[in-house]
């Protein structure tokens, strides 16, 4: 396995004392010290297998403000944890004093899981002394410690192969979960009522419930205009996952559904089991593809009367149906529109390197994220998240939309572009955003390696490999490709297009949303100027602003 390697800095006060043996009263003094190590796992396997955990480190000491050379240092993560309850980190580093004389700075953590929330603590502090490398005398005593600040950029220097830093993870967060043990989450608590503008014609709404065959519970939300039929037939929405199709009916001047009920359809809105309408429960896509999709288009046709329908969904909504799309489960389906990503999830760089490594460790102590931890940080993990996110993200006052950038991508804004956004979008999001489960990422990650879909199960009678075969659709699809999305790349989209042009040419068209990114297509104060069009040229089978398949090369 590849090499991993990564920078520490800690600093703190010693007293040189031969005598004192408390850390504490050492700490008082006035002696600054501190460290900087890289800090290197030259053979990960070996470091695993190695009950000692040990790595090699080199850089500096510094006493009173001079700088000492660590040229053969090492490092102990958790060894030899033979009490589950407690274990340690260990630091020896030699280096030579002023007057030549050979020295060693001895420190660790200990980790033990005692009253109130001491994990933080317990990895950021180093109970430290200077000794005699010949006798073994103590020379200093005290503590130096690691804060926010250091550890953020310490996170910044990490190298090393996506499998290097999985597995790392999954060491670091399998032990630690041993030690302070797995929390649950609790339930969310439902916020305020989603906010809503008077739309521009009169709506009727109405629920129809279903049940697949796995005994989900799902409903449909049916929109129509009360003051026209709606001629054009109807359009079934899936949204993405941690949302609900309420992210569709932002309070923009006319939201898609208000326009496509204006247009003359009849819009039916499927709350599947990745929405937070219902309680949570853990999903993969193979449960949408399979069963919710299909079951929600058989309702729409059995309560409409039409043997044929048209779809548009996004995201997640988007990926789960295209595989029961392309694997025969909804022939009743005749045109589709999707957003953000289908069959091929392309991801930037650095937000593949993230799912590699946080995936296995989140799920060490929690079966769920949840976006809304920005107002309701109710466990340990919760603050935790919401702490790291507050210091690193700084796009906006609000943790909501921070948490989303954080738990789907990299850097800030990634969901949408803000100044696209009006103050009381912005506002209204904070309360369309929940729960996912990590088995979704799971599926994603596999996914991601792959450079497409991938089933997260055995599924007899459906292909095992997506894309091995023909798609099982006669339907005319039309890819929407927003040229700013930071979720997942343009790519996504165009890679999937490319596949169906190889097998149905000419049938399917890749229209560009310029300048807009995962969200903000139906978010944006704009988007029913800029995107709309767009959709319902699209759904009317038109051939508006086609463009050619741009793909990069695959991973």
């Amino acid at each position: 396995m590849s090499g991993l390697r990564f920078t520490e800095e800690m600093d703190g006060t010693v007293t040189f004392d031969a005598e004192e043996t408390d850390f504490e009263r050492g700490a008082r003094g006035e002696v600054r010290a501190m460290f900087h190590l890289t800090i290197a796992l030259d053979d990960d396997d070996a470091f695993l297998d190695d009950p000692g955990h040990q790595a090699r480190a080199w850089g500096y000491v510094r006493i009173d403000g001079t700088p000492y050379e660590v040229a053969d240092g090492r490092f102990n993560l958790f060894p030899h944890a033979d009490d589950p309850r407690r274990t340690r980190m260990e630091y020896v580093l030699p280096f030579t004093g002023a007057d030549g004389r050979a020295l060693e700075l001895r420190g660790h953590k200990e980790v033990q899981d005692d009253a109130g929330f001491d994990l933080w603590a317990d990895t950021t502090t180093l109970f430290t002394r200077i000794v005699d490398a010949t006798t073994g005398d103590q020379v200093a005593i005290g503590i130096l410690r690691l804060t926010l600040g250091d550890f953020l950029r310490q996170m910044t220097t990490v190298r090393g192969g996506v499998d290097a830093l999985a597995s790392f993870g999954a060491f670091f967060g399998q032990t630690l979960l041993r030690v302070y043990g797995k929390r649950q989450l609790p339930e969310t608590v439902r916020r305020r009522p989603p906010a809503r503008r008077v739309p521009p014609v009169e709506l009727a709404e109405r629920i129809v419930p279903y049940r697949t065959e796995d005994g989900f519970d799902g409903h449909l939300v049916n929109v129509r205009a009360t003051d026209r039929e709606p001629h054009l037939g109807p359009v079934y929405m899936a949204a993405g996952s941690s949302v609900r199709t309420n992210v569709f009916r932002a309070p923009i001047s006319e939201n898609i559904v208000e326009r496509l009920a204006r247009e003359g359809y009849d819009v039916w809105l499927n709350e599947w089991r990745a929405s937070f309408e219902h309680p949570r429960r853990e999903w993969t896509l193979d449960d949408a593809a399979l069963h919710d999709h299909p079951v929600g288009v058989r309702t729409v046709v059995e309560q409409t009367g039409h043997d044929r329908i048209k779809a548009l969904v996004h995201c997640q909504g988007s990926s789960s149906f295209f595989m029961g799309l392309v694997s025969g489960q909804m022939p009743e389906v005749d045109t589709v529109v999707c957003n953000a990503m289908s069959l091929h999830p392309v991801v930037p760089p650095l937000s593949r390197a993230k799912i590699e490594l946080l995936t296995p460790l989140m799920g060490k102590f929690t079966d769920y994220v949840d976006i809304s931890w920005g107002i309701d940080p109710t466990t340990w993990l919760a603050h935790s998240v919401r702490g790291y996110v507050r210091a690193t993200h700084h796009e906006c006052d609000n943790l909501v939309c921070q948490i989303s950038s954080y738990f789907y991508g990299h850097g800030g804004s990634t969901m949408w572009d803000h100044a696209k956004l009006s103050p009381e979008v912005h506002d209204w999001l904070t309360d369309e955003f929940e729960w996912i489960p990590v088995s979704f990422f799971r599926q994603m990650r596999r996914s991601i390696k792959r450079g497409h879909l991938v089933w997260a199960g055995d599924h007899p009678g459906v292909p095992q490999d997506l894309l091995a075969q023909p798609p099982d659709t006669q339907a005319r699809i039309t890819f929407l490709q927003g040229t700013a999305n930071r979720c997942f790349s343009p790519d996504s989209q165009a890679r999937t297009f490319a596949w169906f042009e190889r097998h149905q040419p000419g049938r399917h068209r890749l229209r560009q949303l310029r300048g807009y990114g995962h969200f903000d297509c139906w978010m944006g104060e704009d988007a029913p100027r800029d995107v709309f069009p767009i959709v319902l040229d699209a759904l009317a089978g038109g051939a508006m602003n086609i463009v050619p398949p741009v793909v990069t090369p695959a991973a």
